[in-house]
């Protein structure tokens, strides 16, 4: 009887321990589904992939696990809900696997997961961490350390952007700072790296390990400069008194507002190689003004930036149409030269463009500085009376505690938002299956 019964009892032994094995495959599948539908469901929360960045962003989880289970097919698409994502795999049993096969006619496992996100949003501000390739002209190219961060968030420095997503490219530890005291009120805090709250306090959503978002602005074409300035171009023109009213076009050099200067800038797009500084008690109005950075004289570097400090009056809106419709300032090639240029030419360093004054009220439009680092340090409300404000920067910093006030009232706007910002992305992620 024990003899007859011997080969049963050993294939009942075979099958359960390969049971054990499929069902732990199982699971382990299970985990790479669901890392995966997360993952893209995160991506989405910026932008809309396509299918072969759905596959990208699931074969990115798959190496480990083929590693210790051997080859997977994964198929990542769209749910049938929208704002969905499903991601299903399948992993065939090869050997060890025989009398299941036989069997009982398992021969694969498989696994499925779905994340939904939900809560719409709107791109406000996002740090990309890079520059184009011709802001990095005559040899100056972005270097950030390991270190480095995105945006900061100085003691007591405050960030107002309800409805809005807060983003960063920085893969960092130190992506997204918030010291003590500060205060970040928004949908969603979304960083490529880490964010280290060191005691403020946050009103959003977080996310770390968020894709990173490819720079919305990367394709826009910019304003006409012509040709660059010679050195023998260059001039200052210096406003410290009277009421003065400046046109459109190509400056060569610098423009210093101080005193009780009111100057005003009549619409169109003002393409500056050199500095724009507003200080003092002056004022600096405009509607449909764009204003364009560029650096380098006759091949050699010089920055080009803008610093609004004191208590100048600041009232600027960028244009409705052309070529820089929504854009309000641009630092253009060798804008800002780099972070290599630091203390080089400057004690502040070139690649740094700040607004330190107590009425920088109304900047309606997006300020776009690809290769440079902005620094709010005015201890005031900034930009809370503009329709809307959009910043694509390298880095932000805000500092002495400013309340930076991003609105987003872009339907009582005339001035347009650029494409890829504004009402795009979402706020929640989660699985559902």
């Amino acid at each position: 009887m024990f003899a007859l019964s011997l080969p049963a009892l050993l294939a009942l032994g075979a099958g359960t321990v390969e049971f054990m094995m499929a069902t732990q495959k199982q699971v382990a599948l299970q985990g790479l589904t669901d890392a995966a539908a997360l993952a893209i469901a995160r991506h989405m929360t910026v932008t809309t992939p396509s299918r072969a960045e759905m596959l990208a962003i699931a074969r990115g989880f798959a190496g480990p696990f083929e590693a210790q289970h051997g080859p997977v097919a994964l198929q990542p698409e769209p749910g049938q809900e929208a704002g969905t994502v499903r991601v299903a795999a399948s992993l065939r049993l090869t050997q060890g696997f025989g009398f299941l096969a036989s069997m009982g006619g398992l021969e694969s496992v498989s696994a499925s997961s779905t994340a939904k996100t939900g809560g719409s949003s709107k791109l406000c501000l996002i740090s990309i961490d890079e520059a184009k390739a011709d802001e990095r002209a005559a040899g100056a190219k972005m270097f950030v350390s390991k270190d480095a961060n995105g945006l900061h968030l100085g003691e007591g420095s405050r960030i107002t952007a309800p409805g809005c997503t807060l983003h960063t490219n920085f893969r960092t530890r130190n992506a997204f700072i918030i010291e003590a005291q500060a205060k970040v009120t928004a949908d969603l805090l979304c960083a490529a790296g880490g964010i280290r709250n060191f005691g403020g306090s946050v009103d959003a959503e977080i996310v770390t390990d968020c894709p990173r978002v490819p720079n919305p602005l990367e394709t826009r074409q910019t304003t006409a400069i012509q040709r660059r300035c010679g050195l023998a171009d260059y001039r200052v023109w210096e406003f410290r008194e009277g009421t003065h009213t400046l046109q459109p076009g190509r400056y060569c050099g610098d423009i210093i507002i101080g005193g009780s200067a009111k100057v005003r800038l009549n619409a169109g797009e003002y393409a500056i190689q050199g500095k724009f500084v507003a200080g003092g008690d002056s004022e600096v109005t405009g509607e449909g003004v764009a204003l364009y950075f560029y650096g380098g004289i006759d091949g050699h570097l010089r920055p080009s930036y803008f610093r609004f400090t004191g208590n100048a009056l600041i009232d600027l809106t960028a244009p409705e149409k052309g070529r820089m419709a929504g854009i309000l300032i641009w630092e253009g090639v060798n804008g800002a030269v780099s972070d290599l240029a630091r203390n080089l030419r400057e004690p502040e360093g070139a690649n740094f463009h700040r607004i330190s004054s107590a009425r920088a009220r109304r900047l309606t439009g997006t300020i776009y500085l690809p290769g440079g680092q902005l620094r709010i340090d005015a201890p005031v409300v900034v930009a809370d009376r503009s329709d809307y404000t959009l910043l694509v920067v390298n880095r932000l910093e805000l500092a002495r505690g400013p309340n930076l006030v991003l609105n987003s009232n872009y339907a009582r706007s005339r001035v347009p938002v650029p494409p890829g910002l504004g009402p795009v992305g979402v706020k929640e992620v989660r699985l559902i299956k």
